[in-house]
């Protein structure tokens, strides 16, 4: 699909309609978010003057959520809707990120509170903190079209982190496969089937195995 004038590019979420977004280079050595639509790579630009910025995923109106940092160097997750990039903010403290969006328009994502970063959900205008199944970060990766959400958070030993599914305001730990101690969830189907990572060793690694979830059992996908 091309790139941005720049000699890189990367897509993450595809929509029905075949529109793409993602991130692309510019000349100037930053990345913005574009849409690849009709034969077409457009640039999304940023926020308030920053610099880069990714989008991660389309609905099939055509809402972009995603990515970007202020001229502030505060990373914000944003929601681009009608032509426009809007800054959904934070939960109290600085930074947030944009992972996910359902056809309602919801978007999911991390944010930082006053105290700790935890997963969020956007939606009708307010930003909604999803808590933890523990003190520690936890971060929304997707939403399907009946609002459930997949993601995963850091036990309270810090050393592992495990996959979760939000769904009626009830936030549930679906474990890992045999002895790996760590599990992480990428995304969820509008079936509530969700699919993700297990880990060899603590902490989110490249040496797991990929799963699915379904109808409470987690399954080894294999190599």
């Amino acid at each position: 699909v091309g790139t941005l004038w720049g000699p890189t590019s990367e897509a993450f979420g595809i929509n029905n309609s075949g529109q793409v977004v993602g991130a692309a280079s510019l000349d100037s050595g930053y990345s913005h978010p574009f849409l690849y639509s009709n034969g077409t790579m457009s640039d999304l630009g940023t926020l308030d003057g920053g610099t880069n910025g990714v989008a991660f995923s389309i609905n099939n109106s055509g809402q972009i959520a995603g990515s970007a940092y202020t001229a502030d160097g505060d990373i914000r997750a944003f929601l681009y809707s009608d032509g426009s990039m809007n800054n959904l903010g934070t939960l109290g403290g600085n930074r947030s990120q944009a992972f996910g969006i359902n056809d309602s328009g919801q978007v999911v994502g991390w944010a930082d509170t006053t105290s700790a970063v935890r997963a969020f959900l956007y939606s009708n205008g307010s930003m909604i903190n999803l808590g933890s199944l523990s003190d520690r970060a936890s971060q929304a990766s997707a939403i399907n079209d009946n609002g459930e959400i997949a993601g995963w958070y850091i036990d309270n030993t810090g050393t592992s982190v495990h996959a979760f599914v939000y769904s009626d305001g009830s936030m549930i730990d679906i474990g890992t496969l045999g002895s790996s101690p760590s599990s992480a969830a990428f995304d969820i189907n509008n079936s509530g089937q969700v699919v993700g990572r297990v880990h060899s060793t603590t902490g989110i690694d490249p040496d797991g195995r990929a799963f699915l979830y379904t109808n409470g059992l987690m399954i080894d996908l294999g190599t």
